[in-house]
């Protein structure tokens, strides 16, 4: 699971700028199978998984995001690999209690003070 910006100029309501090589745009989720490449699971950042909105979940929005994307994989035992951006120990919880397992880099700004 990652991020993608597609370049837009035009209007939308969810058009984001960000600090990449793309930085105008239109960001979206994407899950891709590691073995074949292919795109699994595309969908826009349309301000459904906002901080805002998900400030009292434990895996927070970007966890929000990872957990809506994989909903067809519950309970099948695959393993999701995600950058340091999406992964944190509440993410792996979550996902283990969902079926699933889960691979990625944790910011030692997400790890919880008694597990350091």
């Amino acid at each position: 699971m990652d991020e993608a910006m597609v370049p837009f100029q035009g209007r939308s309501n969810f058009k984001k700028a960000l600090p990449k090589p793309i930085s105008k745009g239109i960001k979206l989720w994407v899950v891709v199978d590691y073995e074949t490449c292919l795109i699994l699971g595309l969908q826009p950042d349309d301000g459904r998984h906002g901080a805002d909105l998900h400030q009292d979940e434990p895996v927070g929005a970007t966890g929000a995001a990872v957990l809506d994307m994989v909903k067809p994989w519950y309970g099948t035992n695959a393993c999701i690999v995600t950058d340091k951006e999406y992964t944190s120990p509440a993410l792996a919880i979550e996902l283990l209690d969902k079926g699933l397992f889960s691979i990625g880099t944790v910011k030692a700004s997400r790890v919880p003070k008694d597990l350091s």
